[in-house]
């Protein structure tokens, strides 16, 4: 089907005519061998043969025939129309095509311009003969009489328009980025190809959500330079473009700078204390697994809107990445995936629970800051609270009972009876049963599914503080006989008693190396050897008694005490290494930050926490808003921090703004406990899904590249220029093995682009300069149109219709309606003199007759070069005056051969000539100045200086005609300058003053005497 005729008179709704940017009517020829014009006042469309019809396979580009029917082009001013001419012509078309009479959506047109609200009149040739279509009502059809046609034309009804509309595949390229395409095609897919309308504008491409514009364009290309059977096709280009040079290899650098840079966000660390160069000399296997995990982490926070300061797997992944193989390393980065998915889904279900003196629990959605949970139970208040694995909770109370709160459940809570006073410690263990200290003076292991207590540890002579619990499952306790104890519960026996602090044991936490470090009131800090029950050293320097401890993640320890410092202990060295003062009062509570800076909390006179940096001493922060003692605090996963009071309040800190965030209010006595309650269900389901589907992605990925099932990344050469470089030839001939590189190729793409959006970690390459980028864009997005499936392991050279993407259920095409504006736009001007060779040598062998029974194009061009090539009746003559209708120009010169400059002055309307403007305005004052000179209408003669000045200027000019007269010119002038008349002496000499006059008459009797 070929579209030979459009005519549009742009009218408003009730009739009167309505300018359309300027167009008040749209009269577009595109046959081969006759003009159509239409002549509104009488309503008669006529028809005569072209001045010079084009013979058959006129745009034929060597012996073989063609399947390109026309190609015309739109040329003049700016302003004059040509791009919204095309524009309104497609969404004519896409009216028609989505049925004719139907409101179209703002997503579903181009001008959100209603074509019915015009007079429109297209004819199509077909295998059946020439069809009309006329949107006006049938009525109206009566009046448009036909003249000069030898068959009559059939008018269509809009239901056949659009059934014969479905065998057209319309085509837009263009190399201008407008607001218009952003706008219609932003949230859409990666169907526009399957669209009536395969819009290929960058606008398009950047508007949808593929997955960025760019890494896109690189997936099209290596799906068109690796498809076999493009390769004779390739080798046609290099014959008949010798200086067009196509890309040899893919070109595909690792970004570790953007992995550091991950890092440094996930961890706020500017200077990443990790070293990554093993990265640079791991394969490129191993580098693109690692970079796309980290990654993943990044681009869903990024995504999901959420500014995090902390991630911690980061840092034992870091650690023990670089001794991994490759079937460790896919374990490791799969699991890495997994904890990631739940701490993502965390930071966005994350609540907070926390106990209180008013005997009651509280569950906080930290996002609303509101009680979504009060748990009533306890006769007494609440000390202490344990997290279990399901998200239940464990509490333990001065009434003698701990409580089992089953996650979101209103039922009565489990009671643990059993301690005969205060619970004031809990911990689980690595099995899942809990153990609890009392001021009963024992501890008691607990089988949390039957509520019993299975085994009571006696052996402490007060009453415990202090629960912790090594790797291998053995508990550590301190209490207020001055004692910790290592316990063995599966024997239920004491191993150690630790016998050294002269007051009573505060806290207590474990070691990296499984060694035990406590504090005293003593104001001691003492290292154990869990294994032997010996202290290895005692730490001195607190002047009162230890209260807390927290350690960080390089192993440092650091510790708060009543003398309201805290000091900072190197553990090998077994030093204090930075004493952090400021706090007026008790420090109460400390936490690390995975960023190696440390927060702490103090007592009623300060109120306040402070964040601490370890390396220098100095206080960074101080939050204040807390009435009374900070008793507790904990880090939650997106990076805030959540204190709780004396002043029976919560607040949510925003480390990075100093400032809180949020106060939860409620209870109505003092907060003693604090702790995250795990919350994986996230409440937005868009976001849970990106979370889920992003996760598989990865999975999927990493798998890919390390198991590399294809052998693809083998293949991959690492440059000699470049050791940062990897390369993939390209194939250059039927290679077997080049269809399972494109396959894996494209497959790794699409993996790729899933999951680094919008950050990414590779960079793509062609080696090529912007104008062949430009050439080798043109043709990979019309090669995209084919579908990636194929039958039995081929490719189907079909072009199909098919908004619902899918591949079966859509409608073949059998001619294609290209309209390309400004194609030439960044080509040399070589490539635009030769743009139409490349464009009919090549879009015939891209869409072979097999698949594609006519072939139009519709271009627009400011370039004259490309008009050389273009008969005059193919030519579209747009002018415009001022703010007047556009309009179409007829009378132009033949522009088949033509000479440029011909081409510039007629078919661009360049009145002024087609000099620069610059170098016009120039010569035109030179010449004025060399005239008066001659004509002794100067003002003075010219020097010495000034004639050496023209005549630089002069030769500056491009020789030819103009510069020609301009070199006469300057030596009539300065022959007239060397022998003026007496008429000009005259008039020089009265310029003279007395004094100037008499020294001139002297001087000329002197020469007379000589």
């Amino acid at each position: 089907m070929k579209l030979l005729y459009c005519y549009v008179a742009f009218m408003d709704r009730d009739g009167s005519p309505k300018p359309f940017r300027g167009m008040s009517e749209l009269e577009l020829n595109f046959s081969a061998t006759d003009v159509y014009h239409h002549d509104r006042s009488s309503d008669i469309l006529r028809r005569s043969p072209r001045e010079t019809p084009l013979p058959d396979h006129f745009w034929a580009n060597g012996s073989a025939g063609t399947n390109i029917y026309n190609i015309n082009v739109l040329a003049g001013v700016n302003g004059a129309g040509k791009s919204s001419a095309i524009h309104y012509l497609m969404d004519l078309l896409n009216y028609i095509y989505s049925g004719c009479g139907q409101t179209l959506s703002d997503q579903d047109r181009y001008f959100r311009h209603n074509p019915h609200d015009n007079r429109n009149l297209l004819l199509f040739d077909t295998n059946d003969g020439l069809r009309i279509l006329d949107l006006k009502p049938q009525d109206d059809k009566t009046r448009l009489r036909l003249e000069d046609f030898p068959v009559s034309p059939l008018f269509l009804r809009p239901t056949e328009a659009e059934i014969l509309l479905r065998g057209m595949k319309v085509i837009n390229l263009s190399n201008t980025l407008t607001q218009r395409d952003y706008g219609l095609h932003s949230g859409t897919s990666e169907r526009l190809r399957n669209n009536f309308i395969y819009d290929c504008t960058l606008g398009a491409a950047i508007g949808s959500d593929i997955g960025g514009f760019f890494p896109y364009e690189v997936y099209k290309q290596v799906a068109y330079l690796f498809e076999p059977h493009q390769a004779d096709m390739r080798g046609k280009m290099e014959d008949q473009i010798p200086e067009m040079r196509l890309p040899r290899a893919l070109r595909l650098k690792p970004l570790e700078k953007r992995f550091e840079k991950a890092i440094a966000a996930l961890t706020d660390i500017e200077n990443s204390a990790f070293d990554v160069d093993f990265l640079i000399h791991a394969p490129i296997s191993f580098r693109l697994a690692i970079l796309c995990a980290v990654s993943y982490v990044e681009n869903m926070i990024a995504l999901l809107g959420h500014s995090v300061l902390t991630y911690p797997h980061l840092m034992t992944f870091l650690k023990t990445a670089v001794q991994m193989n490759s079937e460790t390393l896919c374990d490791t980065l799969i699991e890495f995936v997994n904890q990631a998915e739940k701490w993502l889904k965390r930071v966005l279900g994350v609540n907070i629970v926390s106990g209180s003196w008013d005997k009651t629990l509280r569950v906080w959605d930290i996002n609303s800051g509101e009680c979504v949970q009060k748990l009533e139970g306890h006769e007494d208040s609440i000390i202490c609270i344990t997290v279990l694995p399901d998200g239940s909770l464990v509490s333990g109370s001065r009434d003698n009972n701990l409580y089992i709160w089953k996650n979101n459940s209103t039922e009565y809570p489990q009671a643990l009876k059993g301690h005969e006073d205060s619970v004031t410690c809990t911990a689980l263990l690595p099995d899942g049963r809990l153990v609890s200290g009392s001021y009963d003076n024992t501890l008691r292991v607990w089988d949390i599914s039957s509520g019993k207590c299975i085994q009571i540890l006696k052996g402490h002579e007060a009453y415990l503080t202090c629960i912790t619990v090594l790797p291998n499952g053995y508990v550590v306790s301190g209490s207020l006989d001055k004692t910790v104890r290592i316990w063995d519960i599966n024997r239920g026996e004491c191993l150690h008693t630790l016998q050294g602090h002269t007051d009573c044991v505060t806290c207590v936490i474990v070691l990296p190396n499984e060694h035990v470090i406590s504090g005293s009131r003593d104001s001691t800090l003492r290292i154990w050897d869990t294994n032997s029950g010996k202290c290895l050293k005692t730490l001195n320097g607190h002047e009162s008694s230890v209260t807390c401890m927290t350690i960080l993640h390089d192993g440092r320890v650091v510790s708060g005490s009543v003398d309201k410092t805290l000091r900072v202990w190197d553990i090998r060295s077994r030093k204090c290494i930075q004493t952090l003062v400021g706090h007026e009062a008790s420090v109460t509570c400390v936490t690390g930050l995975p960023d190696g800076r440390v927060i702490s909390g103090s007592g009623s006179s300060d109120k306040t926490l402070r964040v601490w940096d370890v390396q220098s001493g100095k206080c960074l922060q101080t939050l204040k808003g807390h009435k009374n003692t900070i008793i507790c605090m904990t880090l939650l996963p997106d990076g805030r921090i959540v204190s709780g009071s004396d002043d029976n309040t919560l607040r949510v800190w925003d480390l990075n703004k100093g400032e809180c965030q949020e106060t939860l209010s409620g209870h109505t006595d003092r907060i003693s406990c604090v702790d995250i309650l795990p919350n994986e269900q996230v409440k937005d389901d868009r976001a849970a899904k990106l979370i889920n589907d992003r996760a598989k992605q990865c999975r999927e990925y990493i798998k890919y590249v390390l198991n590399d099932p294809s052998g693809l990344f083998l293949q991959f050469i690492q440059s000699d220029m470049d050791p940062d470089i990897y390369e993939l030839p390209i194939p250059y001939g039927h290679l077997n093995s080049s269809k399972c590189i494109e396959e894996s190729l494209i497959k790794f793409l699409d993996l790729y682009h899933k999951i680094c959006t919008p950050y990414y970690t590779l960079d793509f390459d062609w080696g090529l300069s912007s104008g062949e980028e430009n050439m080798l864009r043109l043709f990979s997005w019309l090669f995209h149109i084919f579908p990636r499936a194929g039958e039995n392991g081929e490719y189907r050279y079909q072009i199909r219709n098919n908004p619902k993407d899918i591949y079966d259920g859509g409608y073949s095409c059998d001619s294609v309606l290209m309209f390309m504006d400004e194609a030439d736009l960044t080509f040399h001007p070589e490539w635009q003199r030769r743009l139409i060779h490349i464009l009919t040598a090549f879009l015939p062998t891209i869409y072979p007759s097999s698949c594609v029974k006519d072939l139009q194009l519709v271009l627009t061009t400011h370039s004259p070069l490309l008009l050389g090539d273009i008969p005059r009746e193919n030519i579209h003559f747009l002018s415009r005056e001022d703010d007047n209708d556009v309009q179409n120009i007829d009378n132009r010169n033949e522009t088949f051969g033509q000479n440029i400059h011909t081409i510039l002055r007629d078919s661009f309307f360049l009145k002024n000539g087609t000099v620069g403007q610059f170098a016009a305005n120039k010569i035109d004052k030179l010449a004025e100045q060399l005239n008066k000179q001659r004509t002794g209408e100067a003002e003075s003669v010219l020097s010495t200086s000034e004639i050496e000045s023209i005549h630089r200027t002069v030769s500056l000019v491009a020789p030819g005609v103009l510069r020609t007269k301009l070199e006469q010119l300057l030596r009539e002038a300065v022959s007239h300058t060397n022998s003026p008349d007496m008429d000009m002496l005259i008039k020089q000499t009265k310029r003279l003053s007395k004094e100037e006059r008499k020294l001139l008459l002297r001087q000329l009797q002197e020469d007379s005497k000589a």
